[in-house]
């Protein structure tokens, strides 16, 4: 079979399963066996991550709202913790597996960036953590992705390069400034 088959029968697959659980919302354990423990974690695949964003939405957020959420907060928090953070979600049946554990964790390290019981920076740290500890090309990847998108525009960081034109026609870089204050 060709990728372009492998591609499409994979896509096919998770958009079902999307629609199998939309309809069927209270019968979990079922896409737990068909899609979890009998397949394959296709982070590389559109569809799959669709699928995977709707059947753990907030999941990260829940654990820290749990019995071990103060663990969570302060392994995050005050010293990021891999695999200690790993360890807790693991302790789900589901979450057993190391390539979905780590993915829902950095999933869910982005979805509690706002929330105020989770420092900021310390969320950006830990995704820099995670993307020199992880062996999966796909999860540096995706944390180096989320970082550039917290880290765009923040104080402190490297304005992007523009020209405009002044009030006289010029067209004015921004990097003719280099070193000077603009306004």
């Amino acid at each position: 079979s060709s990728t372009g088959d492998v591609f499409l029968t994979n896509y096919c697959r998770y958009k079902l399963a999307m629609m199998e659980q939309i309809s069927h919302k209270k019968r979990m354990g079922l896409y737990k066996n068909k899609y979890f423990y009998s397949g394959y974690i296709l982070q590389d695949h559109p569809e799959f991550m669709r699928f995977i964003n709707q059947f753990f939405p907030n999941h990260f957020r829940l654990i820290a709202m749990g019995p071990d959420g103060e663990r969570v907060v302060e392994k995050i928090n005050k010293s990021f913790d891999f695999a200690g953070l790993k360890q807790i979600l693991a302790k789900e049946k589901l979450l057993e597996n190391d390539t979905l554990c780590e993915l829902v964790l950095i999933k869910g390290l982005k979805e509690v960036y706002h929330y105020p019981e989770f420092e900021q920076e310390a969320i950006i740290i830990a995704l820099h953590k995670i993307a020199g500890l992880s062996t999966y090309p796909y999860h540096k990847n995706l944390c180096n992705n989320i970082i550039s998108y917290y880290s765009k525009l923040s104080p402190g960081t490297k304005a992007p390069g523009f020209e405009l034109m002044d009030s006289e026609g010029r067209i004015i870089n921004l990097n003719d400034f280099k070193g000077k204050y603009v306004y």
